[in-house]
C-alpha cells in the first residue's frame, strides 16, 4: 500500500460545488476510476481521500491537492492520473501524480487571484488602503465568535493592475490549519471604507504554499 497525491484544476461551473459536495463527488470518481483505493476500516467502509485545504464556495482553483493511498504498489502513477482522466467531468482538470513530498500540516499560504471592474481613480484608492499598517475586519472564530481584527500586517503580497477594462489582484495569504484569510474579507473592508461596489468577476485560488513560500507538494 503507498499514498498517491492528486493535483488537479477546479474550474468553470465546479466553483459552484461546495468543499462537502466535492468531497461526494471525489469519492463517487475514485469508484467510477475503479482504483484499487484502500477502505477505511469500521462499520461502514468507505474510500479514503483527504483534501489538503478546502475551498471556498465561488472560486475556482488552478491547484487543488487531494491525498489517497493506493493498496496496488504496482498500479502506477500514470495509470492513476488515466483512470481518474477518463471520468472527470468538465471542468475538473488532473494536473499530476506524485507521492506526497510535504504534509498538509506545513501549509501556510495560498496564492489568490481577484478580477473586479474597477475605474483608475478606485484603483489608486485600492493601492493606498492595501498599504495600511491597519486593515481592520470582522472575523468569526473556530468557536463562532466574531472579533475585529487588523489583516494588514498578514498580507503576505500583493500586485494591482490594471487589465484593458478591469483590475487584476494577485495576493498571498495565510491559509492551513492555523489561519484562513478569505480574500472577500479584503474586498468588503475596502467596500464599507470607500462607500463603493466591486463585485468580483473572477475569483482564483493560483496555488499553494509553505511557510517557505515554496509551492506545496
Amino acid at each position: 500500500m503507498r499514498n498517491v497525491r492528486v493535483f488537479y484544476k477546479k474550474m468553470g461551473r465546479l466553483k459552484f460545488v461546495s468543499h462537502l459536495d466535492m468531497n461526494r463527488y471525489m469519492l463517487r470518481l475514485v469508484k467510477l476510476a475503479g482504483l484499487p483505493i484502500w477502505f477505511t476500516e469500521g462499520f461502514s467502509p468507505r474510500p479514503h481521500i483527504s483534501f489538503a485545504l478546502p475551498l471556498s464556495l465561488g472560486f475556482e482553483s488552478e491547484y487543488e491537492v487531494v491525498d489517497m493511498k493506493i493498496t496496488d504498489d504496482d498500479y502506477s502513477n500514470e495509470q492513476v492520473k488515466d483512470a481518474l482522466c477518463n471520468v472527470a467531468v468538465e471542468g475538473l482538470e488532473i494536473i499530476k501524480i506524485t507521492e506526497p513530498k510535504q504534509k498538509p500540516s506545513e501549509i501556510t499560504f495560498a496564492g489568490y487571484k481577484l478580477i473586479f471592474d474597477c475605474d483608475e481613480s478606485k484603483l489608486q484608492d485600492f493601492k493606498e488602503f492595501l498599504n495600511r499598517d491597519e486593515i481592520i475586519v470582522s472575523k468569526k472564530n473556530k468557536k463562532g465568535i466574531i472579533n475585529s481584527i487588523n489583516i494588514s500586517p498578514k498580507i503576505k503580497k500583493f500586485s494591482l493592475e490594471q487589465v484593458k477594462n478591469e483590475t487584476v489582484m494577485d495576493i498571498v495569504l495565510p491559509a492551513g490549519g492555523n489561519e484562513n484569510l478569505n480574500p472577500i474579507l479584503i474586498l468588503t473592508a475596502f467596500e464599507n471604507d470607500n462607500k463603493t461596489k466591486l463585485p468580483p468577476v473572477a475569483m482564483v485560488r493560483t496555488i499553494i504554499l509553505n511557510s517557505d513560500m515554496e509551492i506545496f507538494e
